[in-house]
This record gives C-alpha cells, structure tokens and sequence, in this order.
C-alpha cells in the first residue's frame, strides 16, 4: 500500500508544481528570481519547522545523522544552486521549451542508478513506461514551442547545459532518496528547506525592483500553498516511499499536467499531436504504477 501512496504522492507533486511554477514565473519576471526562490525557502522552512515542532519535536533534527545532513544538503545544492542555475543557462541559449525537453530525462539517469547501485528492479515493462513518459513529455514540450521562443546560442552548448541539468535534477532525487532513509517528512523538510535559505541568501543581492513584503506575500500565496506545503510534502514521501524509477517519473510530470490546465485557462491550444503525446505518457504511467 505505502507504493502506491508513494506513486500517487510523486504525481501529486507534479500536479502541485505545474500550478504553482506558472504563477512563480511571473513574479519571477518582475520581482526577480533569486527573492522568489528566498520568499519561498524562507515560507517553506518556517511551515515545516512549525510542523516539525508540534509533531516530532524541534530536538529530533538531531537524529539526523552526519551522512543524512550530507545528502539532503546535496538534494538542495542540486535542485536550488546548481541544477537551477545551470538549467536558466542552457534555456538563454537554446529557449526554455528545448531545454525543458532534455533536461526532462533526469529520471533515467535516477532509474539506472536506483537499478545498478540500490538493486531495485526495472524489468522490460517499466522500461517502456519510463520510455513512454520521457518521450510523451519531451513531445508536449517540443510542440509547445513559440515563435518567440527560439533559440538564440550555441546548440551545442545549450543541449550540453540541459544535459548537465538533467543530471543534477537526478541527483536531488537521489541525495533526497538516500538521506530520507529513517527520517520523517517533517525532518526532511525542515532540514532541506532551512538549508536551503541560506543557500538563497548567499545569491541575492538587493532588487532594482522595489516591492513590500506584504504586496509579495499576496502574490505568491496561492503558489506557496501549493508547493510549500502541499506539493513538498508529497515530493518528500513519494520519492521515501517508491523506487526511483518511479518516483523521479511520476513528480516529473508537471509539464503534462500544465497541458489541460492551460487548455482551461485558455493560454495554449490543445492540437491533435499534444493529445496524442499525453495518451502516451499515460500509458507510460499505468505502466509504472502497475509494475510498482
């Protein structure tokens, strides 16, 4: 049962993030994107510690053994300082729809890992799905390109730096994957998100852009809901709870899920090619989820 809670927990997280990246974009685009990412480690790690107090105690982040505090200090540096940063530069060269496309392949680089390091099974029916997935993803990707979005650098470069990204965005999985071995959601993120501050605050520096903490705060509140409380949570226990191959699938899924929601709000045209590449990357899911 804690597979499948872990699964359903993995795509939650995609789900989360697909609403809440949309609206992070835009006030990245005004505000800048080093005081988002600080507003929201700096919400993200007093929630969890606020949890972690009235559930298993401030005192029990000192169960956190010194490999455990290694690891997940890993997971941060390979999502927020590293993965990231170079993710933005392979997208200035290239476009952020290409680069999303290569860089979405990090869950096989945490499959294999998981298969050849920590023994977990693969087998040919969620090779196909992982297949399935990556390739469903990559195509939404790719037909979601715009005039305005074309590539402006070197190729080579671009694809070398998305290529780099997807490694790292693997090693977050797999750093968060070693050091949750033992530890609760609430330790987890407690630790993660508070490292994760100062991380942040070593990158920024003061904005041209001129805002109150209190207009913000509005404006990302629906976005730090999501992915602060909701979203991270179910990121935590899904990668905790399932295999990597999995697990790095399924919470990877956020540009598919943006698909349909932005079909709703009507900021994107759902064509005959777009649905095609969901049905396959659903069919890549039940492939995963009933191998789990």
């Amino acid at each position: 049962m804690s597979s499948y809670l872990g699964a359903l927990g993995a795509f939650t997280a995609s789900i989360t993030w697909a609403f809440a990246s949309t609206r992070y974009s835009a006030v990245a685009k005004q505000r800048g994107a080093v005081l988002v990412g600080v507003v929201r480690a700096l919400t993200a790690s007093l929630l969890w510690l606020t949890l972690l107090a009235f559930n298993d105690g401030l005192g029990s982040l000192a169960q956190i053994t010194g490999v455990q505090a290694l690891t997940l200090i890993g997971s941060i540096v390979c999502s927020y300082a590293l993965g990231d940063r170079v993710f933005f530069a392979a997208s200035a060269q290239i476009g952020v729809p290409s680069a999303l496309a290569i860089a979405t392949i990090y869950p096989l680089w945490a499959a294999l890992f998981g298969t050849f390091v920590r023994g977990e099974p693969l087998g040919l029916r969620r090779i196909v799905g992982i297949a399935c997935c990556l390739a469903g993803v990559s195509a939404v990707l790719w037909m979601s390109r715009g005039p305005t979005l074309q590539r402006t650098g070197s190729l080579w470069l671009g694809g070398a730096l998305a290529l780099l990204t997807s490694l790292f965005w693997a090693g977050n999985a797999v750093l968060l994957k070693q050091g949750t071995d033992g530890l609760s959601v609430f330790q987890a993120n407690g630790f993660r998100y508070s490292v994760g501050v100062f991380l942040l605050l070593a990158q920024w520096r003061p904005s041209q852009h001129k805002v109150a903490p209190r207009q913000l705060l509005r404006e990302m509140r629906v976005p730090l809901t999501l992915d602060t409380g909701i979203g991270s949570m179910c990121f935590v226990y899904g990668i905790a709870h399932t295999d990597l191959a999995l697990g790095a699938t399924l919470s990877s899924l956020s540009p598919l899920v943006a698909l349909p929601v932005a079909a709703v709000m009507r900021t994107e045209r759902v064509t005959v090619g777009k649905a095609a590449a969901v049905c396959l990357t659903l069919a890549g899911v039940i492939l995963l989820v009933t191998t789990a």
